[in-house]
């Protein structure tokens, strides 16, 4: 039996379903512990720290992402497939610890009154319906993204490699959220760009050389053909 055949089925599930136990954990302590402070923007701070620091580890764990199948990486030589498979899955686990932490300290928060409710279902937040919709539009596709990269030894490759796709999207979706969402958006505008610039640049210029024809294709063709 082949090493992908033993991992599949329910052994597969281990994983994730140990990752979504210490996220779970890790969220209804902060809830606890939030419950016991007095400062009723607690919470709300809180809340807002881990949406930013989840926002900058999303933004690196794209730009991993893309660099991985980016056509320079095997020219330029920067950092090997391991480290970099490595730095992806650590990456995606900062992710969604302080996106568990940041969902459960907006949801303990009585500032904005957002709410379980609204923050897991769309247009349901009585604080800015439409950022905070981002925000939830965001925690599904995350959850999506990491829980079929989880089980990619038991599903279709074709499958979780599509969803695994959209990762740029939900990048877009939740940098939308981060920059529309609190008051010193204004503030973090400038470097929340300048990230998004970074990750844009790195996306589109792996596209553009994959698309891109080679011009030597003909040539090498042609010399091939003579040396027959």
């Amino acid at each position: 039996m082949s090493a992908g055949l033993e991992r599949s089925g329910p052994r597969a599930l281990v994983p994730a379903l140990s990752t979504f136990a210490v996220v779970g954990s890790m969220a209804a302590l902060v809830a606890s512990i939030l419950s016991l402070v007095h400062n009723v923007e607690a919470p709300w701070i809180l809340a807002r720290g881990m949406g930013l620091g989840a926002e900058m580890s999303l933004a690196l764990l794209t730009l991993v992402g893309i660099w991985r199948r980016h056509p320079l990486r095997k020219h330029l030589g920067a950092l090997r497939p391991a480290a970099l498979a490595t730095s992806h899955t650590v990456l995606a686990s900062l992710t969604m610890v302080l996106v568990g932490i940041h969902v459960a300290a907006i949801c303990a928060d009585s500032y904005a009154r957002v709410g379980i409710i609204g923050a897991l279902i769309p247009m349901q937040s009585p604080y800015r319906p439409w950022p905070v919709t981002l925000g939830t539009m965001g925690l599904w596709l995350l959850v999506a993204i990491w829980g079929t990269a989880r089980l990619s030894t038991s599903i279709a490759k074709k499958s979780w490699k599509a969803v695994h796709r959209a990762g740029v999207f939900t990048f877009g979706v939740v940098w939308l959220h981060a920059l529309t969402t609190g008051a010193d958006a204004a503030a973090l505008r400038p470097i929340m760009v300048a990230g998004a610039a970074v990750v844009l640049g790195v996306w589109m210029s792996g596209v553009v050389m994959t698309l891109w024809p080679k011009r030597q294709t003909p040539a090498h063709g042609s010399r091939r053909a003579t040396t027959r």
